[in-house]
């Protein structure tokens, strides 16, 4: 990767980098990915601050399969100079763009478009309101006295990131076996696993496959579409940021999904908090 400690050094690199390459794995060809990228970071390249790292970005993302048009390496090498110049990233700062500058000017760099297999980015299909449980397996449940719990998961939502990965929007909380609501009105009353002392309570899970959603032990119960989300939910975090769920092994219990140890973390700081 040509471009690690620049993007470092500044993200906003590795942003237009990754996105070319969704959009390349998206079917789009190397003109039309570029297109794009000028259309999604117009605001960014009339901006004399961030209009160098996107050249910067573009001129990478060509340069990861040697694929570099002239036109994009001369916008970001006659960039790089306009920074250095500037001397706004200071002296680490000018290391990075005079690196960059040579990996660029490489004639090996340039080349004809490159192929990019498709990606296939799993989708499980899951509706605004699906309500899953999943039973709680690991010892540690017995300590917290809720030894046969399960956890009950709803989707509020969902969104695609950059990479073109979808992303789950959950609202959590726990019960025992025969408290297991049948409808909205009695999943209410089992109020919001809070994820954070600043009234958290989304979290986000993205599953890679059919193999880890299974592996998730996820079993629907019904679509309670009409439950309503916490009044105190915190609504300046974005989606985003909302709290991450493993759904990889755990590694102190391989056959339980790692966001088994996060949730009884979670109810042992902050319990169930009231739906209303």
């Amino acid at each position: 990767m040509y471009y690690e400690a620049i993007a470092d050094f500044e993200p906003l690199i590795f942003d237009v980098v990754t996105e070319y390459q969704t959009l390349r794995r998206s079917g789009s060809d190397r003109g039309a990915a570029l297109k794009q990228l000028e259309i999604n970071y117009s605001n960014e390249l009339s901006d004399t601050d961030t209009k160098g790292p996107v050249r910067i970005g573009m001129a990478f993302a060509l340069c990861q399969k040697k694929e570099l048009v002239t036109s994009v390496k001369e916008a970001a090498l006659e960039s790089i100079q306009d920074m250095i110049r500037a001397g706004d990233w200071g002296e680490e700062g000018n290391r990075l763009l005079l690196r960059a500058q040579k990996t660029i000017s490489q004639d090996k760099m340039l080349g004809q478009e490159a192929v990019y297999g498709k990606r296939r980015i799993y989708d499980p299909n899951w509706q605004i309101g699906d309500t899953f449980i999943h039973p709680l397996t690991i010892p540690r449940t017995k300590d917290l006295g809720i030894e046969g719990w399960y956890l009950i998961m709803r989707k509020a939502g969902d969104y695609t990131d950059r990479e073109g990965k979808i992303h789950q929007l959950v609202y959590l909380t726990l019960c025992p076996p025969e408290k297991i609501p049948p409808n909205d009105e009695e999943l209410q009353k089992l109020g919001y696993l809070k994820m954070t002392p600043l009234n958290d309570y989304l979290c986000q899970l993205e599953m890679k496959n059919k193999k880890e959603e299974l592996f998730c032990g996820f079993k629907k119960i019904g679509n309670y579409g009409k439950v309503k989300e916490p009044v105190k939910q915190n609504t300046n975090r974005p989606l985003i940021a909302s709290y991450v769920l493993p759904t990889s092994p755990s590694v102190n219990y391989p056959t339980s999904p790692s966001f088994e140890e996060i949730v009884l973390s979670k109810y042992r700081s902050y319990g169930i908090q009231s739906s209303v």
